[in-house]
């Protein structure tokens, strides 16, 4: 029911910003790590191949990006970070983007979406 419930509200922000109403922006966050922590490798049969060992502490880097399909000109930030994030960081990110004025709305693109204002 929740999920209908998300699935009404969002086509109608999709309207109004069609509409030019309002911003609607899409907003993801994930992580890379470079260096998975494997010690085997694929190799010919009765052949033994050497992995070198690269120790995957600090090298973790995280990426939020935030998506506005609609308007006359989509647009794409992003903004990257070799840290945790924290609430600090996804409030100035938000704040920096330069098409946040005005009646905004985040999309949270999980699951678990809900509206932010």
């Amino acid at each position: 029911m929740k999920a209908e419930r998300a699935g009404r509200i969002l086509e109608n922000l999709k309207a109004q910003a069609d509409a030019g109403d309002v911003t609607l922006s899409y907003l993801d966050e994930c992580g890379f790590a470079p260096t998975l922590p494997v010690g085997y490798s694929w190799t010919l049969p009765k052949q033994r191949e050497f992995v070198r060992y690269e120790a995957p502490q600090r090298r973790r880097v995280n990426a939020m990006a935030a998506y506005r399909p609609f308007g006359r000109r989509p647009r794409l930030e992003v903004f990257t970070a070799e840290r945790t994030w924290d609430s600090y960081d996804l409030l100035g990110f938000l704040k920096a983007l330069p098409w946040s004025t005005g009646r905004t709305w985040w999309w949270w693109t999980t699951p678990a979406s809900t509206p932010a204002t």
